[in-house]
């Protein structure tokens, strides 16, 4: 470490850190308590297949996540809609929404903790898995994503309606795994801990400082470069995940990490990313703040690929 990166460091942790680090250190405590981690008990990416045999399964709630429009023109017989938007915060943009506002979406759509939720969106997985990630961090575990998506289900001829089901609402508690979600200073530890993975799952023109979202271009420094993009293939004109074998290929630089920290610019592009490491079986969370945050911070470092 450089005379400047050490001077860097001891500004921002007599700064900023210190007075922070007793409640790190008590959420964290409380990350283990609320298992942030667990095994799948059950899949965490279907097919259509999978799904048409179990359409009218009890227990099975499909989730619709693009936009109302989208959706009263056509859905997955049965699918209740919630758009991705809806799980935003309502004053910070595109940052997860509270845990107030998640239980009172997830209730009044009728969805109980033990369902097994069902979601899909379009060609693009940004929407479902975005939200996917949401209910893993409120504690909703069973949950799965279509592989494909509505145009894999509509293009095999599947069930498709216009009309809107009826569900009861019931009442949803949540419980936050904070071990899924990293801040800012997650992140800033995680820069001298040689166990995390920091993985910027942005474009490469992003990546290495060409383009930005903000100010200062660049990435936060360690990352690894794996745009989210990566985690899929096109099979006749449809984006599906990868196989776990090509997946395994995409992310091999990460086999000997034991916890991986994914941005992008605002913590929904890299929700793709978060379904494939989970389903290579790795602790994966989300640093929600993202590379609009962490730039918009002077204190924070920055790294630029040199021309």
């Amino acid at each position: 470490m450089g005379v400047s990166r050490k001077f860097w460091m001891r500004h921002y942790y007599c700064g900023v850190i210190f007075p922070a680090l007793l409640a790190v250190l008590f959420s964290s405590v409380h990350a283990h308590e609320s298992n942030g981690y667990q095994p799948e008990r059950k899949p965490l990416l279907v097919d259509s297949s999978w799904l048409q045999a179990r359409l009218h399964t009890p227990g099975v709630v499909i989730v619709d996540t693009r936009q109302p429009g989208e959706y009263v023109r056509g859905h997955i017989a049965g699918a209740i809609s919630l758009p991705s938007d809806e799980t935003f915060h309502t004053r910070l943009g595109e940052r997860v929404a509270t845990q107030s506002r998640i239980e009172y979406l997830l209730g009044r759509r009728g969805i109980r903790r033990d369902d097994h939720v069902i979601l899909y969106g379009y060609d693009s997985y940004r929407d479902a898995a975005r939200v996917l990630w949401i209910l893993a961090l409120y504690g909703h575990s069973s949950a799965a994503l279509l592989n494909g998506g509505y145009t894999a289900w509509k293009n095999a001829g599947l069930p498709i309606d216009t009309r809107i089901p009826l569900r009861k609402p019931v009442s949803y508690r949540a419980i936050v795994r904070h071990g899924l979600m990293s801040t800012r200073f997650h992140v800033l530890l995680a820069l001298e801990n040689p166990a995390i993975a920091i993985v910027d799952t942005r474009d490469a023109i992003e990546y290495q400082g060409f383009d930005s979202v903000s100010d200062r271009p660049g990435h936060i420094p360690t990352a690894f470069n794996i745009p989210s993009e990566l985690n899929l293939e096109v099979r006749q004109g449809i984006p599906y995940i990868k196989s776990r074998p090509a997946l395994q290929e995409l992310y091999r630089d990460l086999a000997d990490y034991s916890v991986v920290v994914l941005y992008c610019n605002s913590g929904c592009e890299s929700s793709t990313s978060y379904l494939a490491l989970r389903l290579l079986g790795k602790q994966v969370s989300i640093y929600d703040g993202g590379w609009k945050e962490w730039s918009s911070d002077p204190r924070l470092p920055v790294e630029v690929v040199l021309q």
